[in-house]
C-alpha cells in the first residue's frame, strides 16, 4: 500500500521489495514446468543480446561521447556476459536440468548488474550536479551565495546538496506538492511567471534544461 500512494518510485523507496521478489520469483521458478524455464532464459539472452547491439548508440543520443565511450568498456562485458549466461542456462533447461539453468540464469544477472554498476561511475557527470556545481564555482565571476537560485521546469537533488543553497521552484511540482504548500513564496507556477519576474532580478542564476533554455532563447 505504501509503494502504491507513495508520489515517488526513487530506488532507495523501493529496495527493500527485492529481497523478497527475489523469493518469490525462485519459489515460482522451482514449480515452473521446463518449458517455461527455458523460454524465460531463451527471452532473457535475446533481450541482452539485443541491449549489446543498441546501447552504445542509444546512449550517445542522450549523453557526452566521451562518457559513453568510458562506459561501454563496462556494458559490454555486463551484456555479453547475460547473453552467455542465460543462452546456456537456456538449453540446460531443454536438456531437463532446471537447477543448472536457474544457476546459471543468477550468475548472470548478478554479474550484469554489478558491471554495470561499477561502471555506471563512468556516466555520473551525466546524472550527477557535482561536475555542474564545480563548473559554476569555477568561473571568474561566480554567483554569489546571497543571489537568487530558480530550477525553471526541472528539479535536481543533487545540485541544491552540492552547491548548498535553496531554490525557488518554477513549474514543477511532482513530490514537492506539500514542501510548495509551506513555502509559497519558493514556488511560481509556470515558466512565464519566472520570465516576468526574471526580467527584474538584478542577481540571480537559473538552472534548466538546454531545450528550455533555447525556448527562452526565442
Amino acid at each position: 500500500i505504501f509503494f502504491s500512494l507513495s508520489g515517488s518510485k526513487l530506488p532507495s523507496y523501493v529496495l527493500p521489495i527485492f529481497p523478497a521478489a527475489a523469493l518469490l520469483i525462485a519459489d515460482w521458478l522451482c514449480v515452473s514446468r521446463r518449458r517455461r524455464i527455458f523460454w524465460i532464459c531463451a527471452s532473457t539472452a535475446f533481450a541482452a543480446a539485443c541491449l549489446y547491439a543498441v546501447a552504445e548508440p542509444w546512449l550517445a543520443s542522450d549523453s557526452n561521447p566521451a562518457h559513453v565511450a568510458a562506459f561501454m568498456p563496462w556494458m559490454h562485458p555486463a551484456t555479453l556476459a547475460l547473453t552467455l549466461c542465460a543462452g546456456l542456462a537456456a538449453g540446460f533447461a531443454w536438456w531437463a536440468k532446471p537447477a543448472i539453468a536457474q544457476t546459471l540464469l543468477a550468475v548472470g544477472g548478478v554479474a550484469f548488474v554489478q558491471l554495470l554498476l561499477v561502471g555506471y561511475t563512468a556516466l555520473a557527470p551525466v546524472y550527477s550536479a557535482r561536475d555542474v556545481v564545480a563548473q559554476m564555482t569555477a568561473q571568474p565571476s561566480p554567483p554569489a551565495a546571497s543571489d537568487t537560485l530558480y530550477l525553471v521546469d526541472t528539479f535536481d537533488h543533487a545540485f541544491l546538496f552540492y552547491a548548498n543553497r535553496t531554490g525557488i521552484m518554477v513549474g514543477y511540482r511532482d513530490e514537492l506538492v506539500q514542501p510548495i504548500q509551506w513555502a509559497p513564496g519558493a514556488y511560481l507556477p509556470s515558466v512565464s511567471a519566472f520570465e516576468r519576474v526574471w526580467q527584474n532580478e538584478q542577481n540571480a542564476i537559473a538552472l534548466m534544461r538546454p531545450s528550455m533554455y533555447t525556448e527562452l532563447q526565442a
